[in-house]
């Protein structure tokens, strides 16, 4: 992992600072008190959580100056980029993971499979070495005192004794000489009566041999006994069949024997060719008889069809007559139609033409005005009162719009 980037919200003395790192290596100095250890246990609160008032021996680095408590870390992991944000919650603090290599978000447990099986105490044990705390220097023992005067002048001595320690806690944990609950104690017991069982077994894999040997023979027998049953049921099924045709065998053969004894009383041959020609007119006839039954019906049907045609021949004359007027009214009356739907359609148009100042059609002039006002229209303009025209000129209703004559068909 190589960190690229940390953004501090708040955190101790921190608020609001970021820091970028060019290289896989880098140097972070200052003074005492500028604030290097608050950074170095702000990457591992990231990594690992935060830590709540019970675990921090060093108390929490709570920001004094700003209400935001966190940040975020730009890492490199296995040529893949992260983005590690975490922020005040529950259980270490509310944590969010972005895959910036491919536009992923990620889950809080891949963090996890991220750092792998290094915890906070693994982490601070291989990768911080920080100084000895005071707290824990006056609960040391004499012999952990001696055991660091001994280790004066090796870097770090105190750190690896740490270790030494914590190694030695979890090797106990594995296995003691006659400890029963470690885990390679278990292992030991359970690999030992599994050695007992293999032993055992291997005792009775002569015994096994033989009784596999002995099942394949088995298997074979039966099969082969299979093999034989199936052909005895066919035999079985064949002999069935013989018994239900035997009474019919025997039948046939009786009948044979009868028909031998009955052959001198056969009707001859010229009589069976004639019997033959019989029955063959026969059916010929009866198909001739069928068939002029079928005519004598259908003329039956026929004659009372005429007899109904004499008995109303005038009516249906008359009906006749009156379905060619009918007709040609019918063909008059759709001939009008189409003429007056197509007057209506020029009325319309002309009315569109003259503009929307005409808001409602005029009333047409009465009959009896009609001849007098058409005089004044065709007249000379020199007589005051028209001659009435004769309704032979146009019986057709006028109407004047604007100078225009519109007449109604």
């Amino acid at each position: 992992m190589i960190i690229k980037e940390i953004t501090i919200y708040g955190y101790g003395k921190w608020v609001d600072q970021h820091f970028s790192f060019t290289s896989p290596v880098q140097v972070i100095y200052g003074p005492n008190e500028s604030g290097k250890s608050t950074m170095i246990d702000f990457i591992i609160s990231l990594l690992f959580g935060f830590q709540n008032k019970r675990q921090a021996v060093h108390g929490q680095y709570l920001p004094k100056n700003s209400s935001a408590y966190g940040g975020e870390m730009v890492f490199v992991s296995q040529d893949t980029t992260y983005r590690l944000t975490r922020i005040a919650g529950t259980h270490g603090g509310k944590v969010t993971l972005y895959d910036e290599t491919n536009q992923l978000e990620l889950a809080d447990t891949d963090l996890q499979k991220i750092l792998g099986p290094v915890d906070r105490s693994v982490y601070t044990s291989f990768f911080y070495f920080g100084e000895l705390d005071q707290q824990a220097f006056y609960k040391m023992s004499l012999s952990d005192l001696q055991l660091r005067i001994q280790q004066i002048g090796i870097s770090n001595a105190n750190d690896w004794f740490d270790l030494q320690t914590d190694l030695q806690k979890k090797a106990d944990n594995l296995y003691t000489p006659r400890g029963r609950k470690p885990v390679i104690n278990q292992q030991l017991k359970e690999y030992s009566q599994l050695t007992t069982k293999v032993a055992a077994a291997r005792d009775k894999y002569p015994q096994y041999d033989q009784q596999t040997s002995q099942l394949a023979d088995l298997q074979m027998q039966r099969k082969e006994t299979d093999q034989k049953i199936s052909e005895l049921q066919t035999q079985v099924q064949h002999y069935q069949h013989l018994a239900q045709v035997s009474p019919l065998i025997k039948q046939k053969h009786r009948l044979a024997q009868e028909v031998d004894q009955l052959a001198p009383q056969f009707i001859p041959t010229e009589q069976i060719t004639e019997m033959q020609r019989l029955i063959a007119e026969k059916k010929n006839l009866d198909s001739q008889l069928m068939e002029m039954m079928a005519v004598k019906t259908e003329t039956t049907n026929n004659q009372d069809l005429l007899s109904f045609l004499k008995q109303n021949a005038e009516l249906i004359g008359e009906l006749k007559s009156q379905l060619a007027i009918n007709m040609d009214r019918s063909s008059q009356i759709s001939f009008l139609e189409k003429e007056i739907e197509a007057k209506q359609q020029k009325v319309t148009q002309q009315i569109t033409n003259l503009g929307s100042s005409i808001t409602e059609l005029p009333i047409p002039f009465e009959t009896n005005r009609l001849g007098e006002i058409s005089a004044i229209i065709n007249g000379d303009g020199q007589n005051t009162r028209p001659k009435r025209q004769s309704q032979s000129v146009s019986s057709a209703p006028v109407m004047v719009l604007g100078g225009l004559e519109l007449y109604l068909l």
